[in-house]
């Protein structure tokens, strides 16, 4: 019929990075009220398996008001493997739910994509369970900015800081 117009980036690095659809720059830029989900490899069964210290993680991008899943990030171990089930869900339009009643082998890296999806929905209902403490304000004036260090198998480190910024609702409690 046609080509997808939507295509996923990926950068072949130790770690590797990938993503697909929006950023939370453009979700705002296009004025939708986003919230973000976040999943790290270490907390998931796979991760713990594999034994790395890999500090990779998934991060969805989702409209707060239907759910809708509008980007996926992933910065670590075959990101650019796992993006391939993002760009379906973001040029489907699935939302949380969907990804949540998708039953994936056990235990698989695709377990990143569900974590986030949970985290999602704390976050969006205001409840940030792994993280209660954590306070966050509006939208408009977050701008709390993290600094991610990845480490290589030989525990070697790699001096590379990403810094993004997570960006949600005021009710929202989040990481600082």
């Amino acid at each position: 019929d046609s080509v997808s117009k939507i295509f996923p980036y990926g950068i072949y690095t130790i770690p590797e990075v990938s993503m697909v659809g929006m950023t939370e720059k453009e979700a705002a830029d296009n004025e939708f009220h986003y919230n973000t989900g976040i999943s790290w490899v270490r907390d998931i069964a796979r991760g713990k398996i594999q034994g790395s210290p890999d500090d990779g993680f998934l991060k969805l991008v989702f409209d707060n008001d239907s759910k809708v899943i509008l980007g996926v990030h992933i910065i670590g171990r075959i990101a650019n493997e796992l993006i391939h089930y993002g760009m379906s869900l973001v040029h489907e339009k699935k939302t949380l739910d969907h990804v949540i009643s998708t039953v994936f082998n056990y235990p698989t890296f695709h377990d990143l994509y569900k974590y986030a999806a949970y985290d999602g929905l704390g976050n969006r209902s205001g409840k940030n369970i792994k993280n209660p403490r954590k306070v966050k304000s509006s939208p408009r004036e977050a701008g709390c900015f993290y600094n991610l260090k990845l480490f290589l198998k030989n525990k070697q480190k790699i001096h590379l800081i990403l810094n993004f910024k997570i960006v949600l609702d005021s009710n929202v409690l989040q990481n600082r």
